[in-house]
């Protein structure tokens, strides 16, 4: 190994120019490792967090990394599912990890990021509120009946006795809504702080009190957690949560940024766990799109020891398809998506006029809601109200001699027919604004209604993952919710406020709730046992909807080319089985279990899928099957060979046929199981990357129907990516000369050159080696070793902010599991930025002399012995040698 170079000792390099250029694709030679899979580890292993093996005592463990030289433990996990070590080292790599004895799996931790929500409008608690005995009832703004949550309501299951865990910024347990107090018998019973206010800045500082510390009015990201909380289980006098007598645990897992890292999410899901919680709710997470990271395999074996896990899809939804975030990738583990709300309150009220029940009339004021912007609404102010009369419903075309309507706000009631229809015959006459009231007085008396409400978000993540498999699972409500939160007056404590939020952070708690509803009725895993979460997950996304493709981005920097036609159907790569229907997940007596139908790609292509169907009636119910193909996609996008931007996603007629079982036949309590053959659809231009989805129904006779989405691509994902990297990338950028750098480590003067890299697709293996001078691919050996072959080592990176409790934490290559580039279409910075000191992932350090440097990506389902199965940039040689003494002057 070599030695860290002595104060005062700088090295020069130089690159030497050179075209762009990818090696030649050669056979890998006779000496090739095919052992990728290790003995007893999964597929492909990452630096950072340990895990050991049954047999070895933790301890043991812990005592061999800390005797080596530099190491420290980050964080220790000793749970009877997940047992390892959170190493911080500067000589420790991948392969020295995998070499301890009893270390089963090894991953590269990584970073978590909480997205900062879109703020809509806000309301004061305490103000602005209608006053009197005109105050409409509590049920104001309510979406709870536009997803079936109402009616389980009325039959009072409301998630009493059910724990939903928050892994989250803290909850503001304060605010009235949320129950006023902290602990046994609160709403808010209990939970843990595990990193403290000033985090990651600072140490890790834990306590039994997950209060949020943050008091930056411009961290929107401060009252995440609470706004979460409200959504799962507020009540107030006029808001009710999904499950407003579930009891919450609160886990704050971030500081006083919206960074976060990945050990301390996975010490919170065991947390929550050993505290008896029965849903995870968790509205975090960060590119990824690979089954098998740390995070996703720590929440995958709860779901497979009954915990329910439901992790936010993300908000990329502007870069396209394939970008799934890091913890929804998880098998089993529900991943959501979001769809606009129908309705948003906005900040202002309607005074109206109603009959008093004694031949008068009295003054009624009503809190409004909208999903439109409520700058945009206030343009209606001073128009006239326009009604036909009381009871007007506008569900038939409007008389002819109906007035121009664009200078007016109609009135119109909620009853007798679908929102659109009667949008769509008041706009016949130009309405532009439109106010829908209920007769009902045990609904909300008034709402403001947006016709686009009900379609997928813009920034909802679209999957799948990046082996093809079917995320997101199902979608709720995220656009535009309105739930409880705080703000800091600029000295003391917070005060309770109420805000409008929009992400798929705050459609998934709405999913929780639901669970919550469910468990409340029926039990869970201590009544059910550890497959209860599975079940119970395919009982959430069969029950989701169809529903209608979403609206272009209008502020976006990509124009639609392609407009979808308007009988466009939303795929199951954006919304996964459409809007969850809480009636459905309650009350039906139907059950189905199933793996996921991932048909996969034309090379990979799985055409055989089944259902296991429980009739739970108390009579004999009679199934049959059908097919709802939703809308097609060229999933490659103007750029050439880049993923298409959402506004760039180009519709087609593409779908696969699918031999349906004939009908059966269940008596009460039985169980069947019936299979289903796919078809592969073709396409003859599989350059565009062709993606099709949809739904196989299952109907029975007592009314009840019930949909398992499918997700498939009809070209071979493999031959589309021969490029990983972007033509162009990598490129070499530093602040100082192009081709010469100076390293100082002392007086921090150097010129730190910077590889920028850019990826077309996710890769499970991003490498930056060092070998010697002359070195070609014809003798790439998998893996590589040090000292042998010509291998000199792989680089270290210095360019992404630290979070860990020592600065001798850095990124290592090989990285694996690693996410594409956001889509340059909508994005300003698509590159990732690694930054090389002359320092190797062994601790060595570079030496003068003459290297050959290879950046190189996995192509997907690709072999990394296979030298043609990366995608290679091979950089200009680069020269190293000792820089000239510099002379200090004389003081």
């Amino acid at each position: 190994m070599l030695e860290f170079p002595q104060p005062g000792i700088k090295f020069n390099f130089t690159i030497l120019p050179q075209s762009d250029h990818r090696g030649p694709s050669t056979p890998c030679d006779a000496h090739c490792r095919v052992a990728w899979r290790a003995e007893h580890g999964s597929e492909y292993d990452f630096t950072g967090i340990c895990g050991r093996s049954s047999e070895t005592d933790l301890d043991t463990l812990e005592s061999e990394i800390l005797s080596r030289p530099g190491a420290t433990i980050f964080k220790r996990f000793e749970h009877q599912f997940f047992k390892g070590l959170s190493v911080v080292s500067r000589d420790e790599s991948i392969a020295s990890l995998l070499e301890i004895a009893g270390v089963d799996q090894a991953w590269q931790a990584g970073n978590v990021i909480l997205d900062i929500p879109e703020v809509s409008t806000t309301l004061k608690a305490a103000q602005d509120q209608p006053e009197g005995e005109d105050v409409p009832s509590a049920s104001t703004y309510d979406l709870h009946h536009f997803t079936g949550v109402d009616k389980v309501h009325s039959g009072g299951i409301l998630g009493e006795g059910v724990k939903v865990a928050v892994i989250d910024t803290g909850i503001f347990y304060k605010h009235p809504a949320l129950g006023g107090g902290y602990g046994p018998g609160f709403k808010v019973a209990g939970g843990y702080d595990l990193v403290g206010g000033g985090y990651p800045t600072a140490p890790i500082n834990p306590d039994n009190d997950p209060y949020p510390e943050t008091r930056d009015p411009e961290l929107y990201q401060n009252d995440h957690g609470t706004h979460v909380a409200g959504i799962i289980a507020g009540k107030s006098d006029w808001f009710t949560g999904v499950a407003p007598e579930a009891t919450l645990l609160s886990y704050k897992v971030f500081g006083h940024t919206n960074v976060g890292d990945e050990e301390v999410f996975i010490d919170a899901f065991l947390k929550a766990y050993d505290d008896g919680a029965d849903i995870i709710s968790a509205s975090i997470g960060s590119p990824g799109g690979f089954s098998d990271n740390a995070w996703a395999t720590v929440a995958s074996t709860l779901v497979d020891q009954g915990m329910v896990v439901i992790v936010a899809a993300g908000n990329s939804g502007r870069s396209g398809p394939f970008l799934t975030d890091t913890g929804a990738s998880g098998k089993n583990v529900i991943a959501v998506a979001a769809i606009e709300a129908p309705h948003k309150p906005g900040d202002f009220h309607v005074t109206t006029k109603f009959p008093n029940g004694s031949g008068g009339t009295k003054d009624v004021i009503m809190p409004m809601m909208t999903n439109s912007d409520p700058a945009a609404f206030a343009q209606a102010n001073g128009l006239p109200i326009w009604s036909l009369g009381r009871g007007f419903t506008a569900c038939d075309e409007l008389p002819s001699d109906v007035p121009n309507l664009g200078s007016s706000v109609v009135l119109v009631s909620q009853a007798d027919c679908p929102y659109g229809t009667k949008v769509k015959n008041l706009v016949a006459k130009n309405a532009q604004y439109i106010l829908f009231y209920n007769d009902n007085k045990s609904a909300a008396p008034l709402n403001l209604v947006d016709p686009n409400g009900g379609k997928p978000t813009h920034f909802t993540n679209w999957g799948t993952l990046y082996d093809l498999d079917v995320k997101p699972s199902v979608a709720a409500y995220g656009g535009h919710i309105w739930s409880t939160a705080f703000d800091w007056p600029g000295q003391g404590d917070f005060v309770p406020n109420w805000k409008c939020f929009g992400g798929t952070s705050f459609a998934t708690p709405y999913v929780a709730g639901i669970a919550a509803l469910w468990i409340s009725r029926y039990g869970g895993r201590s009544v059910h046992g550890p497959g209860f979460a599975k079940e119970l997950a395919n009982r959430i996304i069969s029950s989701g909807r169809t529903v209608s493709w979403g609206l272009p981005v209008q502020d976006d920097d990509a124009p639609n080319p392609h407009v979808p036609p308007a009988t466009a159907l939303a795929p199951v790569s954006q919304i996964g089985s459409g809007l969850i229907d809480a009636w459905k997940i309650l009350t039906y007596t139907t059950s189905l279990n199933f793996e996921a139908f991932a048909l996969n790609d034309t090379a990979h292509f799985r055409p055989k899928h089944s259902i296991q169907i429980k009739n739970g009636a108390q009579e004999a119910v009679t199934y049959s099957f059908g097919h709802q193909p939703l809308t097609a996609y060229e999933a490659r996008g103007p750029q050439a060979l880049f993923i298409a931007a959402y506004n760039q996603l180009k519709t087609i007629d593409l779908e696969a046929e699918v031999a349906l079982p004939g009908e059966i036949t269940l008596g009460a309590g039985e169980t069947a199981t019936v299979e289903f053959t796919f078809t592969r659809p073709v396409y003859a231009d599989e350059f565009k990357m062709p993606c099709y989805s949809g739904k196989v129904l299952v109907k029975s006779s007592v009314d009840e129907e019930l949909a398992v989405p499918y997700f498939g691509v009809a070209f071979d994902l493999k031959e589309q990516f021969p490029l990983m990297l972007v033509p162009g990338t990598p490129t070499v950028e530093s602040l100082g000369a192009i081709s010469n750098y100076t390293f100082e480590w002392f007086d921090k003067t150097y010129t730190t050159p910077q590889l920028a890299v850019e990826l077309l697709y996710g890769t499970r293996e991003l490498r930056f080696d060092f070998f010697e001078d002359g070195w070609t691919e014809s003798n790439w050996v998998y893996p590589p070793v040090v000292g042998q072959n010509g291998y000199i080592g792989s680089a270290l990176d210095n360019w992404e902010v630290l979070t860990r409790q020592t600065p001798t934490h850095r990124y290592k290559f090989p990285m694996t599991n690693y996410a594409r580039s956001p889509t340059r279409a909508v994005e300003d910075f698509t590159s990732r930025f690694f930054s090389w000191q002359g320092e190797f992932t062994d601790g060595s350090w570079i030496q003068p002399g003459t290297y050959k440097i290879r950046v190189a990506a996995l192509r997907p389902f690709g072999d990394p012995c296979q030298t043609e199965d990366w995608d290679v940039w091979n950089a200009p040689p680069m020269v190293v040698k000792f820089a000239e003494p510099i002379e200090e002057e004389e003081p």
